[in-house]
């Protein structure tokens, strides 16, 4: 890969993923709202493109240079509070496909698209029956939809690429993973789901590896998980608890949740198997290294974890991929 476009590349993924990218000596076309949040990695083979959302149908014209490798798009507006925000999310869809479109007419090769776990995240309702309960995930499996077919038509590949809890170094947000590393760190206990769910805490060096693999490795039309082998949660936390060593409570169970990830519908093996990519990160260090790193950063303040808000917003950012009980009419 010599040349690629980035849309959210001030995120934290999208960082992280552009700043590899350009070590790696690839040109990077960097969208972003404000080309300000890129200040720390300027450098001659980094363009920054300010646009919003609403200016993706002309995004294109942004651009002069056409021909590019890969066009990934992790843009995505809304989360947490605005999980279940129909108009947020169905805003999004539309955003994708002009990302699409626009990927399109800069005659890239390949469009790889964000997904999400949350395509899986189910509830079950009061007569037992068991369906998806995340307008977040139902938005993601539209868009990508949405994406295929325009990338279909320009005679593009389509790779996607899904994420269940990605955590690490200069992630800024309030997420409740890194709230929980920070009470932690700070010897306070923790009121925590289920031990026995299946989670999986994947380090963003890994994560970004496994991005760029798909993009330049996978094959075309699949959408790839990229993390590790999932484990139970209370076996995680224990060893998050360890990596930091610490003496203090993992009250298992006293936050209440009722949805599941029907995570024996995905395929966690597919990446490794097309690519060869597999994690690297050593978790412990991963996550003592993250939890210092957050002790440092006075913007991501240290109040009320977001996790006590909703179950929903819990999954999404700790990463839930619980297997549902089988019967009662799971798709």
């Amino acid at each position: 890969m010599t040349r690629a476009v980035v849309t959210g590349a001030s995120g934290f993924i999208g960082h992280a993923l552009t700043k590899a990218l350009l070590d790696r000596g690839v040109e990077v076309w960097a969208v972003v709202r404000d080309g300000r949040k890129l200040d720390d990695m300027r450098r001659e083979n980094l363009h920054i493109v300010e646009s919003d959302f609403a200016g993706y149908p002309h995004l294109a014209e942004k651009i002069e240079s056409r021909g590019f490798d890969a066009f990934f798009h992790l843009a995505w507006a809304g989360y947490g509070a605005a999980t279940n925000d129909g108009q947020v999310q169905i805003s999004n869809v539309l955003y994708a496909y002009e990302a699409a479109r626009a990927a399109a007419e800069l005659g890239a090769k390949r469009f790889v698209f964000a997904d999400s776990s949350h395509e899986y995240l189910m509830s079950r309702a009061a007569d037992g029956e068991w369906g998806r309960c995340s307008v977040y995930g139902t938005a993601k499996h539209c868009a990508q939809q949405m994406c295929r077919t325009a990338v279909h038509n320009a005679g593009m590949e389509f790779v996607g690429v899904m994420f269940v809890n990605i955590f690490g170094v200069g992630d800024m947000s309030n997420r409740s993973t890194n709230t929980m590393l920070r009470k932690l760190f700070r010897d306070e206990n923790l009121d925590l789901a289920r031990e026995d769910r299946l989670y999986d805490w994947t380090y963003i060096d890994d994560c970004v590896a496994g991005v760029i693999a798909t993009a330049e490795r996978g094959r075309g039309g699949k959408v790839y998980y990229v993390g590790g082998e999932p484990r139970r949660f209370g076996e995680i936390m224990t060893d998050v608890r360890s990596a930091l060593k610490k003496d203090v409570q993992l009250r298992f169970g006293v936050f209440p949740d009722d949805t599941e990830i029907a995570f024996d519908q995905m395929d966690i093996t597919a990446l490794y198997r097309d690519t060869g990519f597999a994690c690297k990160a050593d978790f412990k260090e991963s996550v003592m290294k993250t939890a210092q790193w957050l002790e440092t950063q006075k913007s991501c303040g240290g109040g009320v974890s977001s996790y006590y808000l909703h179950p929903l917003a819990f999954l999404y950012i700790c990463g839930s991929l619980s297997k549902p009980v089988m019967g009662g009419g799971l798709p």
